[in-house]
């Protein structure tokens, strides 16, 4: 069965995502492919356990941060040990003017596959996207 709060958020999402242009933007997606339906420019898609964002940013061959114009992270930052550090890492891997869409639930159980950290309020959320370095007046936080 769908949960109605992934409905309602997916839908919220892709309305948001296609306002922004996605046929300008390159674009990461870590642990899924929900990203994929959109005409991004380039994407590409990871999985999070290949690209650990709490280790620090995406390095190319020559050692310097890789890019991009959105981030996107559904269902990931439960899983996530070191959030704050994730966060700043992902900050750090945005062009300017960029965005990061991250999805986390809040009333799902306990999913421990492979670790389950924590669950965020919308307030919280906001909190820690300003605390690692984005503009408050740029996020958006919805519950």
């Amino acid at each position: 069965m769908r949960s109605l709060n992934r409905v309602v958020m997916q839908k919220e999402s892709r309305d948001w995502i296609t306002s922004l242009g996605p046929e300008t933007l390159d674009v990461l997606e870590l642990s899924g492919k929900w990203g994929e339906k959109f005409p991004f420019r380039t994407y590409r898609a990871l999985n999070r356990w290949k690209f650990d964002p709490c280790k620090g940013p995406m390095l190319d061959d020559a050692g310097k941060v890789v890019r991009f114009d959105l981030i996107m992270a559904n269902q990931v930052w439960e899983h996530l040990d070191r959030p704050y550090a994730a966060t700043r890492n992902i900050h750090r891997m945005l062009r300017s003017g960029g965005w990061f869409w991250v999805a986390v639930p809040f009333f799902a159980p306990f999913h421990g596959a492979p670790v389950d950290c924590s669950r965020w309020t919308a307030r919280g959320l906001k909190n820690l996207l300003i605390e690692a370095g984005f503009d408050a007046d740029r996020v958006q936080s919805h519950q």
